[in-house]
């Protein structure tokens, strides 16, 4: 992206550079492939958010995942969505929404087709009123209209968010299957994507307040793909970086740290090359349930190291250096829980 003069500003334009992106590579994939990237990048972003990490790069591939089948069903999502939300709440017409207190209709009885002309003008007005929406405004606009998503999960946390969230998503595929079988047309799948998009909007707006998701676009995807660094990517399929399942570079990075505490602590030698051991079985093991039962023995070991330390002297420093140093290295593990 620091080759554009231009960087991407509207939900349309962030969609078209991924899709000059990735279209390509793409193209040889079907939607059942993009929408279980989909679906697990959003498992992963409900695991994160409540552990409080930073989900930035969560976010951004969730987002660019949903854009992914967009561009594969040929369909505008700045579009889908502000015709789906135009200034008010497509059931209570509406805004802020009030759909708790009039469950999911209109404050008075209104027909049916009123209520779709009614939506047609909010859209127009919305288009004409800004005409070139940035994906900031858009997540303002969403929580603005439903501030109850923020008062939900400040009350309860992110649980219930998700959980709408998923639901969602079960309900895409069930209008794409629909749509593959002829009995549904495109603009449900577009409606569905829209309501994943206003979720997704939503949980950025709630847990980086004022943080500007455009940018955090653009530096995500500054020097084009993150993951070959090529324009257009060239990653093959299943080329993804993982983020849930043990790393054995980053195991093995752990044990090297904790074999330095046989020098500094040889009292503790016999128990600290039994630990090793059993990373190294882990390693070989290539198991992240293995991995995780060998650390959580390992931190209760160098707990123990720690605890019966009785000089503050410079060898006692040492070995207090060395266990925070592979403390510090644990909470990098994003696989580790």
């Amino acid at each position: 992206m620091k080759e554009l003069k231009n960087k991407p500003e509207t939900v349309s334009d962030l969609q078209e550079y991924l899709k000059s992106l990735y279209g390509d590579v793409n193209a040889g994939r079907d939607v059942e492939y993009i929408f279980s990237y989909l679906f697990r990048n959003v498992s992963y972003l409900s695991r994160a958010i409540p552990r409080k990490q930073n989900c930035v790069q969560n976010f951004i591939k969730t987002f660019s995942w949903l854009f992914a089948i967009a561009n594969k069903l040929e369909i505008d999502l700045q579009e889908s969505y502000l015709r789906k939300y135009p200034e008010v709440c497509p059931y209570c017409i509406t805004s802020p929404c009030v759909c708790s207190k009039t469950n999911k209709k209109p404050v008075s009885y209104i027909k049916e087709w009123k209520i779709q002309e009614e939506l047609g003008i909010k859209y127009n007005i919305a288009r004409s009123a800004n005409p070139n929406p940035s994906i900031d405004s858009f997540v303002k606009k969403t929580n603005d209209l439903y501030p109850a998503n923020t008062h939900i999960w400040k009350a309860a946390g992110p649980t219930f968010h998700f959980f709408r969230l998923l639901e969602e998503l079960g309900e895409v595929h069930e209008a794409y299957t629909s749509f593959c079988k002829g009995t549904k047309n495109k603009i449900e799948i577009e409606n569905e994507l829209a309501d994943c998009f206003a979720w997704i909007l939503s949980a950025w707006g709630i847990y980086y307040l004022g943080e500007s998701l455009q940018d955090s676009f653009i530096t995500y995807y500054y020097n084009s793909c993150p993951v070959c660094s090529s324009d257009p990517c060239k990653c093959e399929a299943y080329s993804d970086r993982g983020e849930m399942l043990v790393k054995i570079e980053e195991l093995r990075l752990y044990r090297d740290k904790v074999a330095e505490l046989i020098e500094a602590a040889p009292d503790h030698s016999e128990l600290l090359k039994s630990v090793i051991e059993d990373l190294e079985f882990a390693e070989k093991q290539g198991n992240t349930t293995v991995a995780i039962s060998a650390i959580k023995q390992s931190e209760s070991a160098l707990q123990k190291v720690s605890g019966e330390l009785k000089h503050v002297d410079s060898s006692a420093k040492s070995i207090k250096s060395i266990i925070s140093s592979a403390t510090a290295i644990l909470q990098s593990f994003n696989w580790l829980s």
